[in-house]
């Protein structure tokens, strides 16, 4: 239930990000107006495609790095221990 409700905020953001006004919504705005419907709606359609593949690579590194954590503590504990036991000696 917990992995549920971090990917609901995280999906809730992006999508909060991606409709509020910004320079991807006046270029489509600009596009439409100049260029008509259609080219505004490919504007808009290619922005939205990249928008989600930015965000699912984005997702996927933090997941990485963040399952590496645990090995990283224990490599920091490790090298820690030697360190004082080192210095100990």
């Amino acid at each position: 239930m917990s992995d549920f409700s971090i990917v609901f905020e995280f999906v809730l953001v992006q999508i909060s990000v991606a409709f509020s006004p910004g320079l991807i919504i006046a270029l489509v705005i600009n596009e439409s107006v100049q260029k008509g419907r259609k080219n505004g709606l490919q504007v808009a359609i290619g922005a939205a495609s990249g928008a989600v593949f930015i965000t699912l690579i984005s997702a996927g590194v933090l997941t990485f790095v963040f399952n590496l954590i645990p090995e990283i503590l224990t490599l920091i504990y490790i090298f820690g221990t030697l360190y004082i036991f080192y210095k100990g000696f």
